[in-house]
């Protein structure tokens, strides 16, 4: 598309080294910043990973800032991704622990209990802990920081924290525009429930919607800076693109490769071709160089569905597993006036991070009660970072937790079972050294559960009722 040729001549002849970029009118006031969160997009969905399916613009904005490597979400799950994002706090913190769900909303709704309260739980030989079905108000929100800090707060799309009263507005976010209660049921107008947008022209595609309503958030006038968070509900399905897309792109894909399901790929241009759009209208507007432009994704990819997707290969795993392929995810931060173009780290980061680097960043200080690092002297001064350790907690469907202490990963089965895995001679996870290493096994067991007591995150149950 257009966006793809303007945004090539940006990065070819309007990119300058760090710091000679900044217009004077920038001077000494805070950096925007922009947040492009994908939904569901793998760590090999983007062209830098080694993809099959393109993503130039996407790559583009990897080559002008730092790639991270080892970026983690806290969960394999959507909701409880977006909430450390929100908060800097780990989702079994917070007791978000699993993707709301329609029906958790329609319980809402009826002032219904749990479901492993009902008469189904009776059946099932292990309960669930509960997961609550909307983002309490009394949690940190990192749009409120910000908000407090002067800047002009936006957001824009999925949401899925919960329904109203609990929108974006009750966090911080002045503006909101498209909020997406849940994902999209179709990605063509008409949209179909838990999603406001209410003047939708018949056919109209949902990424490019979104993409218009955040041009124009970025193009109001004023004097402060601002935050947007652009929240895609792509690449989660219902798995749709324009037909036009998906035949121009068949023709090109190898059938052979793993990645080779056209519409998926049609969803990633649109989604590329998004972010290309957005880089270009700062340009135009002379914010570029002067603005952290941030491209993560909430989780690991659904595989298959009827008909393979895509692939994570070499990571194992996919959406809702805590092995890599389910919260290993791509993540790019890009500030030209800044960061140094061309740069990749290294050092294992995770979702809750966010928010302590971005306040940071914005001037202000993180809060004490977070479970993020501040990763800016990472990202201006290629620092390292003090952390033992990085933790996940998955309790539902797949029972598992896990732990990663520096090259060494536990998963922890409730059910049953470890594993352990070197990361740093098997990305893959196809060697199990539980057995060989049991006292690695212990100590990260040890540490694992002492954390979750800590954080008074929920365990699975084994139901006495049933033997």
């Amino acid at each position: 598309m257009a966006s793809r040729f303007f945004v090539l001549l940006l990065f070819l002849g309007g990119c300058q080294p760090p710091g000679d970029g900044a217009s004077g009118r920038n001077e000494g006031r805070p950096p925007n910043i922009l947040f492009i969160l994908a939904d569901d997009l793998g760590w090999k969905d983007v062209g830098y990973n080694g993809s099959h399916y393109a993503s130039p613009n996407i790559d583009r904005l990897a080559a002008g800032g730092m790639i991270f490597s080892q970026a983690y979400a806290a969960s394999p799950a959507c909701s409880p991704t977006r909430a450390s994002i929100l908060t800097g706090r780990h989702p079994a913190r917070i007791g978000l622990t699993r993707a709301i769900r329609i029906r958790d909303y329609e319980e809402q709704l009826e002032e219904g209990g749990d479901e492993n309260s009902d008469e189904a739980a009776s059946n099932k030989r292990w309960i669930e802990p509960e997961s609550l079905s909307y983002l309490p108000e009394s949690e940190p929100s990192l749009a409120r920081v910000l908000e407090s800090l002067g800047f002009d707060t936006g957001f824009i799309g999925k949401w899925h924290l919960g329904l109203p009263p609990h929108t974006p507005r009750r966090f911080g976010f002045d503006h909101t525009a498209a909020v997406g209660f849940y994902s999209a049921c179709s990605y063509f107008a008409p949209y179909k429930s838990f999603l406001n947008v209410p003047d939708a022209p018949f056919g109209e595609y949902l990424t490019e919607r979104l993409t218009d309503e955040a041009v124009r958030f970025l193009r109001k006038e004023r004097e402060r800076p601002f935050f947007l968070f652009l929240s895609h509900f792509a690449v989660h399905g219902p798995w749709q693109a324009p037909p036009l897309v998906v035949a121009r792109l068949q023709k090109s894909l190898d059938p052979t490769s793993p990645q080779a399901n056209a519409t998926y790929a049609a969803m990633i241009e649109g989604l590329d071709d998004s972010v290309g759009r957005l880089l270009l209208t700062l340009e135009e507007l002379g914010e570029l160089d002067n603005t952290i432009v941030i491209f993560a994704s909430d989780n690991g990819p659904t595989l298959r569905k009827q008909v393979p997707l895509t692939s994570v290969a070499p990571l194992r795993g996919g959406k809702q597993e805590l092995y890599e392929g389910g919260i290993r995810v791509p993540l790019v931060v890009s500030w030209p006036a800044r960061i140094e173009p061309n740069s990749i780290s290294e050092v294992p980061v995770t979702s809750v991070d966010f928010f302590p680097t971005l306040v940071s960043l914005a001037g202000g200080e993180p809060a004490e009660q977070g479970d993020g690092v501040d990763l800016s002297g990472v990202l201006l001064e290629r620092d390292e970072i003090s952390r033992e350790s990085l933790y996940f907690h998955m309790p539902h469907r797949s029972f598992t937790s896990a732990i990663r202490s520096g090259d060494l990963k536990l998963i922890h089965r409730f059910r049953g079972g470890d594993e352990l895995y070197d990361l740093s001679a098997d990305i893959g996870e196809e060697n199990d050294l539980a057995n060989e290493r049991p006292e690695d096994v212990a100590r990260l067991r040890g540490e694992l559960l002492s954390w979750l007591q800590t954080v008074e995150g929920g365990i699975p149950r084994r139901n006495p009722d049933q033997r």
